[in-house]
């Protein structure tokens, strides 16, 4: 797979930052920055959650433009989705209050 370009920083508007305050969405981006494009099963394995458990979580990443559905994949005998996160880095606002 030509894995599709990362945009190298991207500082959090509200909305990403609001998402990121769930501990499973962070890992999930974590896990996605690090070592995607992935399918959820392979985040399941990076992560120690089952894939059950993934999907909503990994939607709202994709609702706020964190990470991004890809091409699907051929796995054994099955299809899978790929998924990877859309920036290479997230950073906090200047403005935002600690």
């Amino acid at each position: 797979m030509q894995k599709e370009q990362r945009i190298p920083v991207v500082t959090l508007n509200k909305e990403q930052l609001e998402c990121l305050t769930s501990t499973l969405r962070s890992e999930i981006l974590m896990a996605l920055m690090s070592n995607g494009p992935l399918t959820v099963a392979g985040i399941g394995s990076l992560t120690g959650h089952s894939p059950k458990s993934l999907y909503y979580p990994l939607r709202k990443l994709i609702s706020c433009g964190l990470a991004r559905a890809g091409e699907v994949v051929k796995t054994n005998s099955r299809e899978e989705q790929l998924f990877d996160a859309t920036s290479n880095e997230c950073v906090v606002p200047n403005d935002h209050p600690d």
